[in-house]
Protein backbone atom coordinates (compact mmCIF):
# COMPACT_ATOMS: atom_id res chain seq x y z
CA UNK A 1 0.00 0.00 0.00
CA UNK A 2 2.84 2.49 0.62
CA UNK A 3 0.88 5.64 1.39
CA UNK A 4 -0.84 6.32 4.68
CA UNK A 5 -4.56 6.76 4.72
CA UNK A 6 -6.47 9.02 7.10
CA UNK A 7 -7.05 6.19 9.60
CA UNK A 8 -3.32 5.49 9.80
CA UNK A 9 -2.74 9.19 10.42
CA UNK A 10 -5.49 9.23 13.04
CA UNK A 11 -3.91 6.24 14.77
CA UNK A 12 -0.54 7.99 14.82
CA UNK A 13 -2.00 11.19 16.17
CA UNK A 14 -3.84 9.33 18.93
CA UNK A 15 -0.53 7.77 19.94
CA UNK A 16 1.11 11.21 19.88
CA UNK A 17 -1.70 12.65 22.01
CA UNK A 18 -1.24 9.82 24.50
CA UNK A 19 2.46 10.73 24.73
CA UNK A 20 1.49 14.32 25.47
CA UNK A 21 -0.89 13.18 28.22
CA UNK A 22 1.62 10.77 29.73
CA UNK A 23 4.72 12.99 29.59
CA UNK A 24 3.59 16.60 29.90
CA UNK A 25 3.55 17.93 33.43
CA UNK A 26 1.59 20.98 34.51
CA UNK A 27 4.49 23.43 34.22
CA UNK A 28 5.23 22.33 30.64
CA UNK A 29 1.53 22.45 29.80
CA UNK A 30 1.09 25.98 31.15
CA UNK A 31 4.20 27.18 29.31
CA UNK A 32 2.86 25.66 26.08
CA UNK A 33 -0.53 27.35 26.51
CA UNK A 34 1.22 30.67 27.19
CA UNK A 35 3.38 30.25 24.10
CA UNK A 36 0.25 29.48 22.10
CA UNK A 37 -1.59 32.53 23.39
CA UNK A 38 1.40 34.87 23.44
CA UNK A 39 0.76 36.02 27.01
CA UNK A 40 0.59 34.68 30.55
CA UNK A 41 -2.62 32.90 31.44
CA UNK A 42 -4.34 32.75 34.81
CA UNK A 43 -3.49 29.79 37.00
CA UNK A 44 -7.14 28.78 37.36
CA UNK A 45 -7.59 28.80 33.58
CA UNK A 46 -4.45 26.72 33.02
CA UNK A 47 -5.52 24.19 35.67
CA UNK A 48 -8.97 23.98 34.10
CA UNK A 49 -7.44 23.22 30.70
CA UNK A 50 -4.87 20.82 32.13
CA UNK A 51 -7.69 18.71 33.59
CA UNK A 52 -9.09 18.37 30.06
CA UNK A 53 -5.82 17.09 28.62
CA UNK A 54 -6.68 13.36 28.84
CA UNK A 55 -9.75 13.95 26.65
CA UNK A 56 -8.72 15.34 23.25
CA UNK A 57 -12.33 15.94 22.20
CA UNK A 58 -13.03 18.16 25.20
CA UNK A 59 -9.69 19.88 24.74
CA UNK A 60 -10.50 20.53 21.07
CA UNK A 61 -13.90 21.89 22.00
CA UNK A 62 -12.31 24.27 24.49
CA UNK A 63 -9.35 25.43 22.38
CA UNK A 64 -11.30 25.53 19.11
CA UNK A 65 -9.07 26.87 16.32
CA UNK A 66 -5.98 26.71 18.55
CA UNK A 67 -6.23 22.95 19.10
CA UNK A 68 -4.04 21.82 16.22
CA UNK A 69 -1.38 24.42 17.00
CA UNK A 70 -1.45 23.34 20.65
CA UNK A 71 -0.84 19.75 19.54
CA UNK A 72 2.12 20.84 17.42
CA UNK A 73 3.63 22.96 20.20
CA UNK A 74 3.09 20.25 22.80
CA UNK A 75 4.71 17.65 20.57
CA UNK A 76 7.66 19.94 19.94
CA UNK A 77 7.93 20.62 23.67
CA UNK A 78 8.18 16.91 24.34
CA UNK A 79 10.30 16.34 21.27
CA UNK A 80 13.00 13.79 21.56
CA UNK A 81 14.23 10.94 19.47
CA UNK A 82 10.68 9.75 18.83
CA UNK A 83 9.26 12.98 17.34
CA UNK A 84 6.60 12.25 14.72
CA UNK A 85 7.59 12.96 11.13
CA UNK A 86 4.99 15.70 10.66
CA UNK A 87 6.71 17.81 13.33
CA UNK A 88 10.13 17.79 11.71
Amino acid sequence: MGSRDKWDEFDGMLRDWNKIVQRMDYAMFKATIEELRGFQVAETYAVELFRLLPDPLKMRERLRKEFSEFGRLATLTLRGNDAPEYCV
